[in-house]
């Protein structure tokens, strides 16, 4: 019975770490495309010139590097690290069913 208990809790982990991963790597993904192609859509539906709205997207990710973002960008890198979390498991699960 110890035995099949230490088997568990070893399956368990290794599964823990696979699921951690994908949604560290989907938040990831939510940080660096996500949220930079909001901001690019954002800025392109207001700016008169496409060059502008690169630059944005270019000015946000350097003051996310440089910490220089206010609470209203850091709210939406969260948002959109929760989501690419959340679609990082999802791959995940899906892969793990299907498969």
């Amino acid at each position: 019975m110890k035995r099949l208990f230490f088997l568990i809790l070893v399956i368990w982990r290794q599964q823990l770490k696979v699921y951690l991963i994908a949604a560290l790597i989907g938040s990831a993904i939510g940080v660096l495309v996500l949220a930079p192609s909001y901001d690019y859509i954002n800025t392109r539906e207001q700016a008169d010139s496409r060059f502008s709205s690169i630059g944005y997207v270019f000015s946000q990710i350097r003051g996310l590097l440089q910490g220089e973002n206010t609470d209203y960008d850091t709210g939406l890198l969260i948002f959109y690290a929760e989501i690419g979390a959340m679609l990082g498991l999802l791959s995940i699960i899906l892969y793990k069913y299907l498969l």
